[in-house]
């Protein structure tokens, strides 16, 4: 792609899901200019060391993360329905599996999970995360500068795209 942003994000986190809609309308106005680095950042406590408590709203971050990473690794290209499906859905642990599993062979997805392979990749997030100073998310990061909270509107997005990465910095 032409263009790249990074966002970090969590799969149980609403801001997250809402400016989901701003990226897939950015998306589909670039075409395929436009690709999108995902970078899960559980806001939980027990995998991300940055997060003191773990709010009630977040249930099951690390897992879906995780799961979320093994579908990538296991087939990249059924990774972007999934993640859609994810931020759309908002399933829990449990309904992300049988979902999970109907694009994944059932024990490569299984092994997946018990290898170190996702949580090593939520480690290199979290370190990520840290680095571009924690606390919120979703997190946009552009090459020369990143924007936290929610993304209301596609045309916002769009127009940060232009400034950031379409127009030649001056």
């Amino acid at each position: 792609a032409k263009y790249v942003i990074v966002e970090m994000l969590d799969y149980t986190c609403g801001h997250c899901q809402n400016t989901h809609a701003a990226i897939h309308g950015a998306m589909q106005a670039y075409g395929d200019q436009l690709a999108v680095i995902i970078l899960p950042v559980p806001l939980d406590a027990s995998c991300n060391p940055q997060i003191n408590a773990t709010a009630a709203e977040h249930r099951e971050p690390c897992q879906i993360a995780k799961l979320a990473i093994a579908v990538w690794h296991l087939s990249p290209d059924r990774f972007t329905q999934f993640h859609n499906w994810l931020m759309e859905s908002k399933p829990n642990f449990a309904q992300a599996t049988v979902h999970a599993e109907s694009l994944i062979d059932r024990e490569k997805l299984q092994a997946e999970l018990r290898s170190s392979t996702p949580s090593n990749f939520i480690t290199k997030n979290v370190d990520l995360y840290k680095r571009a100073s924690a606390g919120a998310i979703p997190k946009i990061m552009f090459p020369r500068t990143s924007v936290v909270g929610e993304m209301h509107s596609k045309d916002t997005l769009i127009s940060l795209i232009e400034r950031e990465l379409v127009q030649k910095p001056k």
